[in-house]
């Protein structure tokens, strides 16, 4: 939701975040996806003992966590390089980075809707930072507001550019602005332009090997013409999710039923999109 300047900011303490996980877990979850506003009164050792606390207790789950916002951050406020905070932040257990906060990566569209979070340089600079320091992710485009057609290729060409150096995307997942956005005009995206833009990712990023369509926002509908068009992945069983309004997924049956009814075959796998770990296992939808 967009809650800025709306006093209801909030730190989880590590027992909080514990007890969700174990509910998680539970429920069947092996993946934790992390992150969060950035909070310059937040000491680095905060996101030290969040990461390995979990990884101790849950050694088998993987941790996606930190956006490249939320880690130029952590290079402002420890005062270590970029690649020297990656690498603690690895060593007590963190195994990727979402390269969120991306939109749009030009300068002009920055400055329209998030003129405070990092410039399209440093961005490249974080995620590429990542890469070198071993920590893979995803990279994402959010469309449906003043952008042009020709940043939209823009922004992929910083992509691309960057994939060709380190190869460290796994996945790419078109986005749209979601309407209760309020500080910054949002557009509504018909299917069909989703669907032209979904496709055109798939054309312009042949060294991506996986794009993402997200049920989770656009609903089961678009979801299923998504994989038609160019997406081969409808992302994760989704358990929590505090940013976004979800029409997704809520378990992994509901996730066999929608692929098998959409005449796919359902394969589960992980956030570094390995799938032997599941071998063996029936995916049933009943």
């Amino acid at each position: 939701m967009d809650e800025i300047g709306n006093g209801k900011g909030y730190v989880l303490s590590k027992e909080e975040i514990l007890e969700k996980m174990d509910y998680a877990v539970s429920e069947g979850a092996d993946q934790m996806f992390l992150q969060g506003g950035v909070y310059p009164d937040l000491p680095f050792d905060y996101y030290l003992d969040v990461i390995s606390t979990v990884k101790s207790k849950y050694p088998e789950m993987h941790i996606r966590a930190f956006s490249p916002v939320e880690i130029i951050n952590l290079e402002k406020i420890t005062g270590k390089s970029l690649f020297e905070v990656l690498q603690i932040l690895k060593s007590v257990g963190l195994d990727s980075v979402p390269g969120a906060g991306a939109e749009i990566l030009t300068d002009r569209m920055r400055n329209i809707i998030s003129p405070k979070k990092a410039t399209t340089e440093e961005w490249v600079r974080a995620m590429e930072t990542c890469h070198e320091a071993g920590l893979p992710g995803s990279a994402n485009i959010v469309f449906g507001s003043e952008e042009t057609k020709e940043e939209v290729v823009e922004h992929l060409t910083v992509v691309r550019n960057l994939q060709d150096r380190t190869g460290g995307f796994l996945s790419f997942i078109p986005w749209t602005f979601q309407p209760q956005t309020k500080r910054f005009k949002v557009r509504a995206v018909s299917t069909q332009e989703y669907l032209k833009v979904l496709g055109i990712c798939r054309i312009f990023l042949d060294n991506i090997k996986h794009i993402e369509t997200s049920v989770m926002v656009l609903g089961k509908g678009v979801g299923q013409l998504a994989l038609t068009s160019g997406a081969d992945d409808i992302s994760s069983v989704v358990i929590e999710e505090n940013v976004l309004r979800s029409f997704g997924l809520k378990t992994e049956k509901e996730a066999v039923k929608f692929l098998k009814e959409g005449g796919f075959t359902p394969k589960r796998r992980d956030l570094l999109y390995n799938y032997e770990r599941y071998e063996g296992r029936e995916l049933s939808a009943v």
